[in-house]
C-alpha cells in the first residue's frame, strides 16, 4: 500500500506542476496576480525527495519569474548626448 501511494504521490505532484505551467502559459501577465498564492507551495516542492519533481518545479519557477517580471526598459544614449528608450 505505501509503495503504491508513494508512486501515486509523485504523479499527483508532477500533474499539479504541469497544470500550473499550463496556467502560466495561458494567463501570461494575468498570472502575476496569483503568484503569491502558489509560490509557497512551489518553494516547498523544491525540497521534494524526488529529483523529477524538484527539476520540474524549478523549471516552473523560472517560467513564472519570466512571465511575472516587470519588463525591462533599455535606455540608449546617442553619441550627441541625447537618450532614447528602446
Amino acid at each position: 500500500w505505501c509503495v503504491s501511494f508513494r508512486g501515486e504521490a509523485i504523479v499527483v505532484a508532477l500533474l499539479g506542476i504541469d497544470l500550473l505551467s499550463a496556467l502560466v502559459t495561458r494567463l501570461q501577465d494575468r498570472f502575476r496576480n496569483h503568484v503569491g498564492t502558489v509560490l509557497p507551495s512551489l518553494i516547498d516542492r523544491l525540497g521534494d525527495s524526488k529529483d523529477q519533481v524538484r527539476d520540474q518545479d524549478q523549471i516552473l519557477l523560472l517560467k513564472i519569474m519570466e512571465q511575472a517580471a516587470t519588463p525591462q526598459v533599455r535606455v540608449y544614449t546617442h553619441p550627441t548626448g541625447g537618450a532614447f528608450l528602446g
